[in-house]
């Protein structure tokens, strides 16, 4: 669901011109909207280039309003981008390189005039000035991996840190392909170098299987796709007395995280899942529980070297 957005320093100073413009954007990329900051070029060189971007002569509400933006975008997890900077060509042209390296999903742009042939999703200042229409946060979404992977494969492929809470996970091929399918979405594309993936359940439920049983037959089916991963983690966790129930379903990332609200498992068409992306209350409260593991029990970890 999530949506990378490289950003033009000049379009931030034309957002500045308008505090209602200002505010769309905050709104827009703020939890639970999908839309995520890329972190090309590195912050310093957005921020360098926006303030000497903007007028000297400007009110003082202006420069303030994008003094905000800046520290709003230096605030956010950004998409970890790995790609070079050219100082010697215009900044435009390295965001148009950056996403001929690997797929962009969004360039954020003061104008759309001389957009380069070949980049279709743009975002101007003339959306915000015509009212910007909010990205969906939720699908319902066909029990068929294929249709599951549709629905996330862009969180996986953008993020470094991966997170599945499934408390029946099991090696059942309805559960186990859907993951395998999850897992390649996750390296195929990936604007980063580092992905490191857990997988959480508890081995006491349904048809029960051991942290160490799972990493075994995961080394040796699939050695090839695990060999694209920084890490791979399985890790049987168990409800603490008086604490939460473990039967909720999520994929938690560093930029976010989604629910799904029947389970990572395939099982027909004609069965849907509602799949929502969480605001940051809830963001902040499941990242808490699952991998920071402060509202459950760690009974068993095996992972892949190196170990995290």
């Amino acid at each position: 669901m999530l949506v990378e957005h490289l950003i033009e320093p000049q379009a931030l100073v034309k957002l500045a011109e308008s505090s209602r413009n200002c505010r769309d954007f905050t709104r827009e990329f703020s939890k639970p909207s999908p839309r995520v900051v890329s972190n090309f070029p590195k912050f310093r060189k957005l921020k360098s280039v926006a303030f000497c971007a903007q007028d000297a002569d400007v009110g003082d509400m202006e420069k303030r309003r994008l003094d905000e933006l800046i520290q709003f975008v230096n605030e956010q997890v950004k998409v970890d981008r790995v790609a070079p900077f050219d100082g010697a060509i215009d900044y435009r042209d390295n965001m148009i390189s950056a996403a001929r390296q690997c797929p962009v999903d969004c360039i954020l742009l003061a104008s759309t005039e001389n957009v380069p042939v070949g980049i279709d999703k743009v975002l101007s200042i003339e959306h915000f000035e015509q009212g910007i229409t909010p990205l969906t946060n939720q699908q319902l979404v066909p029990k068929v991996a294929q249709r599951m992977v549709q629905a996330i494969g862009n969180t996986l492929r953008l993020s470094t840190r991966i997170t599945f809470v499934d408390p029946y996970f099991n090696d059942r091929q309805k559960m186990w392909d859907p993951m395998l399918a999850f897992i390649d979405a996750a390296v195929t594309e990936s604007p980063n170098s580092s992905k490191s993936i857990e997988i959480l359940f508890d081995g006491s439920k349904g048809r029960a299987c051991t942290a160490e049983y799972l990493l075994n037959k995961m080394e040796r089916e699939q050695a090839n796709l695990i060999s694209r991963l920084s890490s791979l983690s399985f890790k049987d966790i168990r409800e603490l007395d008086n604490g939460e129930a473990l039967h909720n379903r999520y994929v938690i990332t560093e930029l976010g995280a989604v629910s799904f609200g029947i389970g990572l498992d395939e099982r027909s068409e004609h069965e849907q899942d509602d799949v929502f992306m969480l605001n940051d209350e809830l963001y902040q409260r499941r990242y808490s529980q699952y991998v920071e593991l402060q509202g459950f029990e760690l009974y068993e970890a095996q992972c892949t070297a190196p170990s995290e």
